[in-house]
């Protein structure tokens, strides 16, 4: 079983006047290959999720592509975009075919041109692989859900605490469950229940009341 995971990680602020500009994310340094595994393989990060779940699995062959993460700051520009998704997509393209992806992604990143950033990501990546292709995808809590985030993968879930301590773990449930949807034992099916409510960031610790009972 041949899994690609790759990945694009931005929290966007559109109120903030630094943008993300391409300068930075390549200041920041996108990671590569086997790079990739160096350098997270023993993170609590969603990226070690997915290498984990594919070390315990010894039919699984994990590919590491690309990834690209920035620490939160305003809108991304559409010349990073183009150019860091762009390559995501050739590269993911170049290496096919595939038998899964797994996309590590934050859920609240905004450009110039595209308000849903991670759904465009996803709408891409299964252009580009076909319906047939499982693809697992991890979000942060605080992501923003649009609809294509959700219909378009094949199984989606995000971390349940603030701070963040299981990204790691979500992330390992997340690459199995997807290498169980390639073996056709299961079949998931995804919704979002948007409740009306808003959590000011003080209270947003789930140790404590509210979101604790929440």
């Amino acid at each position: 079983m041949r899994v690609a995971a790759l990945g694009f990680h931005h929290e966007s602020n559109t109120f903030a006047p630094v943008a993300a500009s391409l300068e930075r994310f390549l200041t920041a340094g996108p990671v590569e290959g086997d790079e990739l595994l160096a350098q997270y393989g023993e993170s609590q990060a969603t990226l070690a999720g997915f290498i984990e779940a594919a070390a315990a699995d010894p039919a699984v062959e994990l590919v590491p592509l690309v990834y690209f993460d920035l620490q939160p700051m305003g809108t991304i520009t559409a010349e990073a975009f183009d150019t860091l998704v762009g390559r995501m997509i050739d590269q993911l393209a170049a290496h096919g075919p595939w038998d899964a992806v797994l996309l590590a992604l934050h859920g609240a990143a905004v450009s110039e041109v595209h308000r849903d950033v991670d759904g465009e990501i996803i709408e891409r990546v299964r252009r580009l692989v076909g319906d047939h292709v499982p693809i697992g995808v991890t979000f942060d809590m605080h992501a923003n859900v649009s609809t294509r985030m959700i219909e378009l993968p094949t199984v989606v879930n995000l971390y349940m605490t603030n701070p963040h301590l299981d990204a790691r773990r979500r992330a390992r449930q997340s690459a199995d469950l997807t290498f169980r949807a390639v073996r056709g034992e299961i079949h998931p099916v995804a919704a979002v229940e948007a409740p009306p409510l808003i959590v000011n960031i003080l209270r947003q610790g789930t140790s404590d009341a509210p979101m604790r009972d929440l």
